[in-house]
């Protein structure tokens, strides 16, 4: 008889919503919206600081994801899958069409230069200390993606959307 073989110790870290709500609480500027984008909506990093004004509906209840960013590069989702709407609550929507104010064109998530944003640079300046300060792990983006899709489900929102708007392919994955 063969079985699956049991891993143990195997680290997925995700956020409670008290911890969630601290983090976008204690960012500020750009990494306080990207925080609750992040946590509200499943997106990868990559997507978010791929994004740009274009991919938006006017009223900011709507994401277009149709590309990412890997290093410096935007580049296309690297899954059929990937290209996906997804919806976004009233409050979210609300804050991020404030923070995007009167532009028209660009990343919705830029550097100074308004190239795309170092995930290493905003971990290392941002998010890491505000969990060193909360007495929480260390842990990089995913764990925001990761509560999302528990939140969902504590939501009980069919699988099947939680799978698209995460941008999975296999219901295994989720």
């Amino acid at each position: 008889f063969i079985d699956l073989p049991v891993i143990e110790h195997q680290k997925q870290p995700t956020f409670t919503s008290e911890t969630m709500n601290t983090i976008v609480e204690k960012a500020y500027g750009q990494d306080q919206i990207l925080y609750a984008l992040l946590a509200g909506t499943g997106l990868r990093v990559g997507e978010a600081f791929g994004l740009e004004v274009k991919h938006l509906s006017a009223d900011c209840r709507t994401i277009t994801v149709e590309q990412s960013c890997w290093g410096k590069s935007i580049q296309t989702p690297k899954t059929k899958s990937a290209y996906r709407q997804i919806d976004v609550c009233t409050e979210l929507a609300k804050l991020l069409k404030q923070f995007i104010g009167h532009r028209q064109s660009g990343l919705i998530f830029a550097n100074g230069a308004g190239g795309p944003l170092s995930q290493t640079n905003v971990i290392r300046r941002s998010l890491h200390p505000i969990l060193e300060e909360l007495g929480v792990e260390k842990t990089g983006f995913h764990a925001m993606r990761r509560f999302r899709t528990t939140w969902l489900r504590k939501q009980r929102t069919p699988e099947d959307l939680i799978r698209f708007w995460l941008g999975h392919a296999k219901s295994s994955v989720t």
